[in-house]
């Protein structure tokens, strides 16, 4: 009998784990799939309430890596990712997103010689400050197979040479039809861009304290350290902790606004049709305007299944 062709997936923040919540049981019917969480949102709130909340199947691997700098935590996820590779023996490693995570999955894959998928690739920003632009530049470079999200994704891939294939984004089986909206603002804020310096963190809560509506913010962790850090006044807004993934999805669809610097929550606005103000200087969704039309009713999971089965020959 043959035996099932091997598939290591390597998560590590709040969009990743909420992707797999389809992907890995799909996956599952056709491949050995080994679940590798590097463990970079290390607190309770950030990772283990999406697996409970979302019915994730348990990593296989929890690297426990944790915070750091970009060079550190890349650097600690390559160094604990490689002997499990080797030990795995992967036909292909697949990676999501622009996260360090991403990164370094796709530098330790791509160095042992094992075939490498990104799911969601070809985003630009056109922002090379950002890290993500980077991880995203590097890591589409490095893959042997490019799935992207969207059209526009699929022709900055064109622009640098590179051959892809459009499945659809992944968020869009998990989102649509959610609720109805209802009377308060949503914000969302953890990018260093708008939390490592006091005048800017300032400058977006004082924002968020002008509506005449009551805003309610789960904050990130990041976000709580700085607001400490900086004895800042949050006033009237109404400061919860992070939410699974469902809840969140309930508060997104129920809210009159969303104000957010998050590329997944914006998506997730876009797609439940949500009006959302994006607290960013620039922004690799750019296509995200004027409502989700021809996103709606298509099952992007078995397309993404398909297109792997494909290049995996089962």
């Amino acid at each position: 009998m043959k035996s099932m062709k091997k598939i290591t997936i390597i998560v590590g923040n709040r969009p990743q784990y909420i992707k797999t919540s389809k992907l890995v049981p799909a996956l599952r019917e056709f491949f050995d799939v080994t679940y590798i969480d590097t463990g970079t949102h290390y607190e309770y709130k950030m990772s283990k309430i999406f697996f409970e909340g979302l019915k994730i199947p348990r990593p296989d691997y929890n690297l426990a890596i944790g915070s750091g700098g970009h060079g550190e935590q890349t650097g600690n996820i390559m160094i604990a990712l490689e002997p499990i590779l080797l030990k795995e023996k992967p036909d292909m490693v697949i990676v999501i997103g622009d996260t360090n995570s991403t990164l370094a999955g796709a530098l330790v894959a791509s160095k042992l010689n094992i075939k490498l998928t990104h799911i969601e690739s070809g985003l630009r920003s056109g922002d090379r400050e950002m890290p993500e632009e980077m991880n995203r530049i590097v890591t589409d470079h490095l893959s042997d197979y490019l799935l992207t999200p969207t059209q526009a994704a699929n022709d900055n891939l064109q622009k640098e040479g590179l051959h892809s294939m459009n499945v659809g984004d992944l968020m869009v089986d998990l989102i649509y039809g959610v609720a109805e909206p209802g009377k308060y603002v949503l914000a969302t804020i953890h990018r260093a861009s708008n939390t490592d310096t006091k005048e800017k963190l300032t400058e977006v809560i004082e924002y968020l304290k002008e509506f005449d509506m009551n805003v309610i913010f789960p904050m990130h962790p990041r976000t709580k350290k700085m607001i400490e850090k900086f004895d800042i006044d949050m006033g009237d807004i109404e400061v919860i902790d992070p939410v699974g993934f469902k809840e969140m999805l309930q508060l997104e669809s129920k809210a009159a606004l969303i104000v957010t610097d998050s590329g997944g929550v914006q998506r997730e606005a876009y797609i439940l049709g949500v009006p959302f103000i994006i607290m960013r200087d620039t922004n690799e969704w750019s296509e995200l305007q004027g409502g989700p039309t021809g996103l709606l009713g298509e099952d992007t999971t078995v397309k993404t299944v398909l297109c792997i089965r494909n290049i995996l020959d089962v």
